[in-house]
């Protein structure tokens, strides 16, 4: 039986090589802390493809408002991790 810690890194995993394909890099080099557009070079089709990736593997929707944050250039491994578990609570 998996416990949170497992499903909790799990989702951390998934997400980071979920951003890994859509950006073309290689998961290993993807720190939690790394912010996607200042450290990752995203641009705003990748936070599409990225959005529309993570929708689809985790059967999630984001709401408008969660995906306007996609684009700020602060958001984070981490950040975009706890959008995921946020939409995977509702």
């Amino acid at each position: 039986m998996k416990t949170t810690a497992d499903a909790s890194l799990d989702v951390a995993s998934k997400v980071k090589e979920i951003i890994a394909e859509a950006m073309y890099l290689d998961c290993g080099k993807i720190k939690d802390d790394a912010r996607l557009m200042s450290d990752l070079g995203a641009e705003s089709i990748d936070f599409l493809d990225i959005t529309f990736r993570l929708e689809r593997q985790f059967s999630i929707n984001f709401p408008a408002a969660e995906t306007e944050n996609f684009g700020r250039d602060g958001l984070s491994v981490t950040s975009v991790v706890r959008m995921v578990k946020n939409q995977l609570e509702v």
